[in-house]
């Protein structure tokens, strides 16, 4: 509404500085009133903004999506090989911890009953 006013009043400058009459300006200005009222100012006024920032938005988006992914690959290497270093030193001392549990294993299961067998044997004989 008030674009179309801009409008109007813009229409009735340059009509009254070519000579025209309030009277011979009214149907002109009522055609400029009607085509500001309809056309829409914002979009219009917005719509270079809205493509700068589409813009601006993928190239500083695609950067930072490159850079993000450089990065994170980086540290996705660094972090998979400190996986591998620690994932054979977790399996060597499972290993190691493995080998004693069977050799304390077997002697709980096979010494101990030898060890009271014998003993009651000797109580016997």
């Amino acid at each position: 509404m008030i674009f179309a006013l801009i409008v109007m009043a813009v229409v009735a400058k340059i009509l009254h500085g070519k000579g025209y009459t309030f009277e011979r300006m009214i149907p002109f200005l009522l055609i400029a009133g009607i085509i500001g009222f309809i056309i829409p100012v914002g979009p219009i006024l917005a719509f270079p903004f809205k493509v700068l920032g589409s813009v601006f938005g993928a190239i500083f988006g695609g950067l930072g999506g490159a850079i993000g992914g450089v990065i994170g690959g980086l540290f996705g290497f660094i972090g998979g090989i400190l996986g591998a270093v620690f994932g054979l030193i977790g399996a060597v001392i499972g290993i190691v911890f493995g080998a004693i549990g069977i050799v304390f294993g077997a002697i709980t299961m096979v010494f101990i009953p030898l060890v009271i067998i014998f003993l009651i044997v000797k109580l016997v004989r």
